[in-house]
């Protein structure tokens, strides 16, 4: 699977969240999902997989949904959300294309659908992890909160923008970097060194050669490192990343990314946090209605 983005040079924004809806809905549940996304001033126009190029504006809505259709939308970079009664079987054949949006809520509460990202602080994101299904998801993720991201796809190129930029997290897939994992560890050592990184990695605890790849280093240099399959759960917790100003404290057992800052706005710090039944503010309606977006994943 290919995206005609340059994954390796641009800072990605989307605004609205989604450039189409595949829906598999009555005909009055689709013109309420219309008259919802108009009401924020953005026309939505029905189209079909055959004359959906003819209408470049807008949201485009199908009613004749498919994962081959889904892919193709992807293909011309334009985001779908799935809406309506989809079986276990067909939402697995659209994660493979890498839809990441589902509302999967009853029609009548479509008033909770969002349609524009949240407001969250901006924070930078490197992802290096050479798997473009799951790069496009932990995206959807970032830029769904406001933050920003680079995809970096050749290793080469993803040192020499770590040179230049500061302040950042990078997440990284051990498993997919050149070897010898040892030198790799010496370079981001050096890197450490002139620039401001926090480095949260990924690794396969099953895979041959565990016990060598810790050794050479990668524990040491990564502040966290978690499996692959944990980061997109532990993610979806962790936002708010700062605590609402308002909002009603919770307690809830909890598995998320903690950071913390200097300044209020410079990350210098990454852990894991896995308390159980934590005390915090629950996130205002806004983001806890995107993030249930990806409740599917």
């Amino acid at each position: 699977m290919t995206f005609p983005l340059d994954w390796s040079t641009k800072i990605h924004f989307m605004s609205p969240l989604f450039g189409a809806v595949l829906c598999k809905t009555t005909d009055p549940e689709k013109k309420l999902i219309q008259a919802w996304i108009e009401v924020h001033g953005i026309s939505c126009v029905e189209v079909n997989p055959k004359n959906w190029k003819d209408y470049p504006n807008g949201i485009k809505l199908f009613i004749k949904p498919s994962p081959e259709l889904a892919k193709e939308l992807l293909e011309w970079s334009i985001e779908p959300l799935l809406i309506g009664d989809f079986s276990a079987t067909e939402l697995e054949s659209y994660k493979k294309t890498g839809v990441s949006f589902y509302f999967n809520d009853s029609i009548l509460k479509i008033s909770e659908l969002p349609v524009f990202p949240a407001t969250e602080q901006k924070l930078k994101f490197i992802i290096y992890t050479k798997d473009p299904l799951f790069d496009h998801q932990i995206q959807s993720i970032l830029k769904s909160m406001g933050q920003e991201f680079f995809v970096e796809g050749r290793f080469e190129e993803l040192v020499h923008k770590m040179k230049f930029i500061n302040n950042y997290i990078l997440i990284l897939d051990w498993d997919k970097i050149p070897t010898p994992i040892f030198k790799i560890v010496e370079t981001f050592e050096e890197l450490k060194k002139t620039r401001s990184f926090l480095l949260l990695g990924l690794k396969d605890f099953l895979k041959d050669n565990l016990y060598q790849d810790l050794k050479s280093g990668i524990s040491g240099i990564s502040n966290v490192l978690i499996q692959k399959e944990e980061l997109i759960p532990t993610l979806l917790s962790s936002f708010p990343i700062q605590n609402e100003k308002n909002g009603k404290e919770i307690q809830k057992e909890i598995k998320r990314f903690k950071i913390e800052f200097q300044e209020k706005k410079i990350p210098i710090r990454i852990s894991l946090d896995e308390t159980f039944f934590e005390n915090r503010i629950e996130p205002n309606d806004k983001t806890k209605q995107i993030l249930n977006l990806f409740n599917w994943l």
